[in-house]
């Protein structure tokens, strides 16, 4: 029996998905041996024990985040993205109507401008306290030089970042309009990043699955894998931009001009990020993370895989 251990976080947030009603065409179930009832009726939370091994007996038992939805009301961006070495940028945010704001562990104030000079790429991250306490936590990386040792592209063609030799494997269909995805995006998929990601534990891995009730699905998917086809890490960035800013550009009707915007302040080619839009490679890519979702019966986002456990449905 494989263990299971690592995507705790991530499968208190499916559950979420189960229970509130998740972009997707799934019954995601709640009838699995192992969990359990919310401890509190009026907490919106769930609790769960996986065993680690089997005839051991041993088990560990978790709690989640409170389910509750977020509200995107920050904004965060940089400058310049893309810097050689000994050049500098500036950090911008506003946030209206939260509690507090953090930048990389200190409190700052609710809209700030921070110039910084990152020696190697470096992710720095706005933790933003909502008045609920919920926390959401954005990140932007800037990228300098040709350091993109954390990000990179696997044998079969998709995008990743951080330890590629990591002995767990998370791999994750999403679906760039989908709002329980910018849900792990803002909440749960940091956290992870932090415990496992960043220690060289798990290695994410990206693949798509962009549902037909989301007209701005595909051209997003397209956007991240044509600045990807240039760098890793420049994938990595336009998928966070997307999902953090997804209330914006879901309310415009041609927001693939929103997404070249964003590509060309990454430092992307943007000559031949149109040209890859316009490839018919780039379709067949998307077309092949379609198919191995539905070959593994993935009916909707986002879903997850820790090496061979699959974490929509009941397990």
């Amino acid at each position: 029996m494989k263990r299971c251990r690592y995507l705790i976080l991530v499968l208190g947030l499916i559950l979420s998905f189960g229970v509130a009603g998740a972009s997707h065409a799934s019954d995601f179930s709640s009838d699995n041996d192992h969990l359990g009832e919310p401890p509190d009726p009026s907490v919106q939370a769930w609790l769960i024990e996986i065993p680690e091994s089997q005839g051991t007996g041993a088990s560990h038992r978790y709690s989640y985040l409170p389910l509750i939805s977020v509200q995107r009301q920050t904004s965060f961006w940089a400058d310049e993205y893309r810097l050689e070495p000994g050049e500098c940028t500036g950090l911008h945010w506003q946030s209206i109507g939260v509690r507090q704001v953090f930048l990389d562990g200190l409190e700052v104030a609710l809209q700030g401008t921070l110039q910084v000079c990152p020696s190697a790429t470096t992710e720095y991250r706005l933790t933003v306290v909502q008045t609920s306490g919920i926390k959401d936590y954005h990140r932007l990386a800037i990228l300098v030089g040709g350091d993109d040792a954390w990000f990179g592209v696997t044998g079969d063609g998709n995008f990743y970042r951080g330890n590629l030799g990591a002995t767990v494997r998370l791999e994750e269909f999403m679906d760039f309009q989908c709002p329980y995805c910018v849900r792990h995006a803002l909440q749960t998929g940091p956290l992870l990043d932090e415990a496992y990601i960043a220690t060289g534990e798990v290695v994410e891995v990206f693949r798509n699955l962009p549902l037909d009730i989301h007209p701005g699905a595909v051209p997003a998917a397209k956007a991240a894998y044509c600045a990807g086809q240039q760098r890793p890490a420049f994938f990595w960035s336009l998928h966070d931009w997307l999902l953090q800013n997804q209330e914006s550009w879901n309310q415009d009707s041609q927001p693939a001009t929103q997404f070249r915007a964003a590509a060309l302040r990454l430092g992307v080619d943007i000559l031949r990020y149109d040209a890859c839009l316009v490839d018919p490679t780039t379709e067949a890519h998307l077309q092949r993370d379609v198919q191995e979702a539905h070959s593994r019966e993935v009916r909707g986002t986002p879903a997850f895989f820790i090496n061979s456990c699959a974490l929509s449905g009941a397990l």
